[in-house]
């Protein structure tokens, strides 16, 4: 990885046109199969970009785990840059969140005094855990059904991947965008991957 490293190119991306990130930008876009790559300093970066793209208009509100990298170790950003109330669930099974944790969660409808969940957020893995597949297809399909986005926090989604055998297109597919971190295994920064943002 150093010897591929110290070949990189080492311009001013301020355009979007430094060879080494415009490839970099490019091939992780494939790999997860989203329309495009962004490559950013820090996994919070990403995340909270990816949050403040989705979430145009207040009132609203950001469903997670309580144990969320984005609840819990993001200084209050989800707050802070998109105003967003974050609506941290604890797990009814204590292990992971369930189609029916986000059912009975979610907040919908127009009432005045509400915030709507605009966005889903899942962590894959969160604290080691990995979430099973089937189960992040199952609310990503009732989110959208009722007009809401999904944020992956795959910090450590690589290790998913390693671990299910599933590739990094199918775990990410389910979302509607995605924070991967090279720093969690590899060495390097963190990418959001975007569709239709």
């Amino acid at each position: 990885m150093y010897a591929y490293a110290s070949l990189a190119t080492l311009g001013d991306d301020v355009y979007h046109c430094e060879p080494s990130t415009v490839a970099l930008e490019a091939h992780i876009a494939a790999l997860t199969g989203k329309e495009a790559a962004l490559f950013m300093p820090s996994g919070s970066a990403s995340n909270q970009i990816a949050l403040r793209a989705h979430l145009k208009q207040p009132p609203y509100s950001v469903l997670c785990d309580h144990r969320a990298h984005t609840h819990k170790y993001e200084a209050g950003g989800t707050a802070f840059h998109s105003g967003a109330a974050l609506l941290a669930i604890i797990p009814s099974n204590t292990h992971h969140l369930t189609l029916k944790d986000v059912k009975d969660n979610m907040v919908l409808g127009d009432d005045i005094h509400d915030a709507p969940t605009k966005v889903v957020l899942l962590e894959n893995t969160l604290n080691g855990t990995i979430i099973p597949q089937e189960e992040v297809v199952a609310i990503s399909d009732y989110v959208h059904s009722v007009g809401a986005k999904m944020h992956l926090d795959g910090a450590r989604i690589w290790h998913v991947a390693a671990e299910t055998n599933i590739s990094i297109k199918e775990l990410c597919d389910p979302f509607d965008s995605a924070s991967l971190c090279f720093s969690k295994g590899l060495g390097i920064d963190a990418f959001l991957p975007l569709n239709n943002i």
